[in-house]
């Protein structure tokens, strides 16, 4: 695939995600979004423009503006993701047209944090929130003492796979990804035309947060100008190696994951499971007809038997940015949306489905009943929410723009059966070492 036709599949992807329901961190339409604020305004009070692109966001505005007489906040979607991040840049180096709050990935954050453009919210009284938040979230916005967002969302990754599809081959639904290989050449022996799993690994965020499950740290970096860069370990080409062998055979397929053709192929009955994070039900159930219902939740399979590691894929932040002019009204607005019952109860609901890092949520018995049609009557919040107590994220470097290009431009060779999965990550470390050396880091491998 031309590097044309990559850029052309993603742009595919985000259209997508417009048209699904979405969650921090995914979709976006790209235009501003019309709001009701003034009606929900009280006279006098401090403006807030506020930068996201979740759906469903608006109405826990709504409630916010009609609780606090002193604030109003103004919903602005300007993009989702990277479109959003290259308006941040510019307004940042303008000095000037930044929202007072903005939405930022987790894996982004530290790159808004190395330029000093986010406001440090442990000023504004953010410290006490720790205790409300899941300890991996915590880590995702803090530099020492110094926090720079406040989490509201995270994707601990679970698998998620078709029942009926399992039963018909008589496949047990494997704990151990050795499991998941031997399940995978059983499948292909009955059926060649069935996937055991969709794996795209030109997604840099999927690609780090499944690698790091097996002990992998491919980045290591606290501020500063020290880095560390680790893409070829022993548990780096175990991985590797592991996933080039199901590539090689066709036991697994490799196309952009919640995309339209892997959608697809899930509903289609050629694709019987995937690594999918706490949001990825929802999305496929926006698109499943032939399948709705047929689907379940499992935990991820993993690299040793009996142990307990979940990856973190996806999530978002919110930050106040330094060229706020109102850095204690921002601070208060954010703090209420991401950890009260009142925005909880909104967000957490359609349209919005955010999975919580509010502990409260996390275990309330609202949250932990809702089942959806795509996996019939399992409550699948309860292995989600399961899940996020054995988070492991990933340690992001503040450059991973770049990473996720480099990611993107190197893997492609690998689903075109140019490369080896291998032979992929020995190109991109010695290509990101490279990167950070010429932007002035110092870097260990």
């Amino acid at each position: 695939m031309s590097r044309r036709r990559r850029r052309h599949a993603r742009a595919l992807l985000a259209v997508l995600a417009v048209l699904t329901l979405v969650l921090g961190g995914c979709g976006s339409s790209g235009k501003a979004l019309s709001s009701d604020t003034t009606s929900t305004c009280h006279s006098g009070a401090t403006k807030l423009v506020f930068w996201a692109w979740v759906p469903g966001f608006q109405n826990a505005v709504d409630a916010f503006n009609r609780s606090h007489k002193n604030i109003c906040v103004d919903l602005q979607n300007v993009g989702a993701g990277t479109t959003e991040y290259t308006k941040l840049v510019t307004a940042f180096h303008a000095g000037s047209g930044a929202p007072d709050v903005a939405e930022v990935e987790y894996l982004n954050l530290s790159g808004f944090e190395v330029t000093h453009s986010l406001a440090n919210l442990s000023d504004q009284g953010a410290s006490n929130l720790q205790q409300v938040n899941t300890p991996a979230l915590w880590r995702q916005v803090t530099q020492g003492k110094a926090i720079y967002g406040l989490p509201l969302d995270s994707g601990p990754v679970s698998l998620l796979y078709n029942q009926k599809l399992f039963a018909k081959y008589k496949l047990p639904v494997p704990t151990t990804w050795a499991q998941f290989a031997t399940v995978a050449a059983q499948l292909h022996k009955a059926n060649p035309k069935i996937a055991i799993a969709n794996f795209w690994p030109e997604d840099a965020n999927f690609l780090f947060s499944m690698m790091g499950q097996n002990g992998s740290v491919p980045f290591n970096w606290g501020g500063g100008k020290d880095i560390s860069i680790n893409l070829t370990c022993a548990s780096c080409m175990q991985f590797a190696d592991y996933w080039q062998k199901l590539i090689s055979s066709g036991e697994v397929t490799t196309v952009p994951d919640n995309a339209a053709q892997e959608f697809g192929l899930l509903d289609s009955g050629l694709v019987a499971s995937v690594p999918r994070a706490a949001w990825g039900p929802k999305y496929l159930a926006t698109a499943a007809t032939n399948t709705l219902g047929d689907w379940r939740v499992a935990k991820l399979p993993q690299w040793s038997a009996g142990a307990n590691v979940t990856p973190m894929w996806g999530g978002s932040s919110y930050a106040v940015t330094q060229q706020s002019a109102h850095k204690k009204e921002a601070a208060e607005f954010v703090q209420w949306f991401t950890t009260s019952q009142e925005s909880w109860k909104i967000v957490s609901g359609a349209p919005s489905f955010e999975f919580p890092s509010d502990t409260t949520t996390l275990h309330s018995k609202r949250f932990l009943n809702q089942s959806i049609p795509l996996t019939g009557k399992q409550k699948v919040e309860q292995n989600f929410a399961s899940a996020a107590t054995t988070l492991k994220p990933i340690n992001w470097p503040p450059f991973m723009t770049y990473v996720s290009n480099a990611v993107l431009d190197e893997f492609a060779k690998v689903v075109q059966h140019d490369e080896t999965m291998g032979q992929a990550l020995q190109a991109l470390q010695k290509n990101l070492v490279s990167y950070a050396t010429r932007e002035g880091f110092t870097v260990r491998q």
